[in-house]
């Protein structure tokens, strides 16, 4: 427990102590005014009285202690005992100050009766503890238990029938105490207040709790076996039910209740045995359509990795016979030129597609095979982004910078699907970037890892679309852009597989940051 639940404790104990022994002195107040007034026969009475009053204030209005069992019980008598040392000394302060002769009776053994009666504040808070400690675990017991609840109804209606008689033989008796009372016997009011709550309605509500306690102790292990007698095959049924739907709720489909007799709880046995058969058959079926939709994904994957593989080589062919026309020294037609550039051109954005493709198969069947090296981004990023850099601004005037820093640690990372994730973002950033715009390529030294930032001014990814970017052929709902919707997808595998993780922030026509994290060769 912390100190300032422990000082808020504390100060909850002593206020609520000092809300008793105000209740106590005003009580006590009232004994002194009234003392020449009353009887000598109420004195015992009335302190007893006192003593009932600051118990149960004190035992209702204290929280339960939070520490162990007999810790706690050791922290109550101290509580009791308190309370009863509280309550004397005060009593014998008041008697002192009111310099009343007659404040504790006038015969010894009243007087000695009285102090006894004002220490038994102990004993009274200690049974409504012990009552309260009782009621919780009672009603813990009827919530959980059928039997119980039905050995708390009769109880409620043994205890209602007392409260009913003892209320009007009470209304009764104070009805016959004025007419055979002097009207000049009392003084005051609060004398005749005082007498009726001593004499009458005091000794009513203790005669209550006597004969309550005794009917309990009767009437209950009675009560207990009727209603055990009387439920146990209706609650045998509901507990089997509830093992049942326990069983259900852990996968296990093929559990049924017995179903007996043509009651409600048989109806109720019947309904879940209909929903468990339901919903094993439909379970059943899923997994009959699942095992097909994955069969079918596995001939997928592996049809993709074949024809990717397969058009491979008759791509790269291609883009070679391309790439060695365009080299030759002839002069060739413009036009033939311009259809060839336009061939090429087009030949190396499928080959780059389709090396995405066998890529991404490979990720997925886990079969992507990395040649880790203590890799410089400060040396490897200007190699890889310098070619690209002349030819962003040459055919769309928009400037790629790089900066990085010497001091920056080697990373390990396969760099060739390192330079794939490096010119997937850049060329993506291109695609989305206006002419007369930036794109800006940063490192960042994190200790364990490094940060590549790439940050671009482009139209910008609305919010809504950010968490599906990293999806497979995803495209945007306004995206007007050509791509295949691989290139993302493909920089959050790879990164992965590296031990990396990937991220991205956007606002709407302002621009794109996308970063992704390569591991240090000290955290490898």
């Amino acid at each position: 427990m912390s100190q300032t639940t422990t000082k808020k404790r504390k100060n909850d104990y002593l206020r609520i102590y000092l809300e008793t022994l105000s209740i106590s002195i005003l009580f006590l107040i009232i004994v002194v005014v009234t003392r020449s007034e009353l009887p000598e026969n109420l004195i015992v009475q009335e302190f007893a009285l006192i003593s009932f009053i600051a118990a149960t204030y004190l035992a209702f209005r204290l929280p339960p202690s939070t520490k162990s069992k007999y810790m706690s019980i050791f922290e109550e008598f101290l509580k009791g005992g308190l309370l009863g040392l509280l309550l004397f000394f005060t009593a014998v302060i008041i008697y002192r100050f009111a310099n009343n002769p007659v404040f504790f009776g006038e015969s010894r053994y009243t007087q000695i009766f009285s102090m006894v009666m004002i220490l038994c504040s102990a004993p009274g808070y200690y049974a409504w503890k012990i009552f309260i400690w009782l009621w919780k675990k009672w009603q813990h017991l009827r919530s959980t238990h059928f039997q119980w609840n039905l050995t708390h109804n009769f109880v409620v209606v043994i205890i209602s029938a007392l409260i009913f008689f003892l209320g009007i033989n009470l209304i009764v008796v104070l009805l016959d105490l004025y007419p055979n009372s002097p009207s000049n016997e009392y003084n005051s009011l609060l004398a005749q207040i005082f007498q009726e709550i001593t004499q009458v309605i005091f000794p009513h509500f203790m005669i209550f709790v006597f004969l309550a306690f005794i009917s309990l102790l009767v009437t209950a292990p009675v009560f207990v076996l009727f209603s055990y007698l009387s439920t146990w095959k209706f609650t045998k049924r509901l507990i089997d039910l509830t093992a049942a739907t326990k069983k259900l709720k852990q996968g296990d489909l093929s559990v049924r209740a017995n179903v007996e007799g043509f009651d409600e709880v048989a109806q109720l046995q019947t309904a879940f045995n209909q929903m468990a058969e339901n919903l094993q058959k439909t379970t059943q079926a899923l997994q009959i359509e699942k095992d097909k939709v994955s069969s079918l994904l596995e001939n997928q994957k592996e049809m993709t990795a074949t024809i990717s593989h397969e058009l491979k080589t008759p791509v790269a062919t291609l883009s070679a016979y391309l790439e060695n026309n365009l080299n030759k020294d002839q002069e060739l037609p413009f036009p033939l030129r311009q259809d060839l550039e336009i061939m090429f051109h087009e030949t190396q954005k499928l080959h780059t597609m389709i090396n995405d493709l066998f890529t991404l198969v490979q990720t997925e069947n886990n079969q992507l095979n990395l040649n880790l090296q203590n890799i410089s981004l400060y040396e490897a990023l200007p190699k890889w982004l310098n070619p690209i850099k002349q030819l962003a601004w040459k055919n769309q005037r928009v400037e790629i910078t790089i900066t990085t820093s010497e001091t920056l640690p080697a990373v390990l990372i396969d760099p060739v699907r390192t330079e794939q994730v490096i010119l997937n973002l850049v060329f993506n950033a291109l695609r989305h970037t206006p002419p007369g715009g930036l794109i800006q390529i940063k490192t960042e030294d994190k200790t364990n890892f490094v940060r590549v930032h790439v940050y671009d001014t482009g139209e910008g990814i609305p919010d809504e679309e950010l968490e599906f970017i990293w999806d497979r052929y995803y495209r945007g709902k306004n995206n007007h852009h050509r791509g295949s919707g691989l290139g993302l997808a493909l920089v959050k595998d790879l990164v992965t597989a590296m031990q990396g993780n990937v991220g991205v922030e956007s606002k709407v026509e302002e621009g794109s940051h996308f970063w992704f994290d390569l591991m240090t060769v000290s955290k490898n």
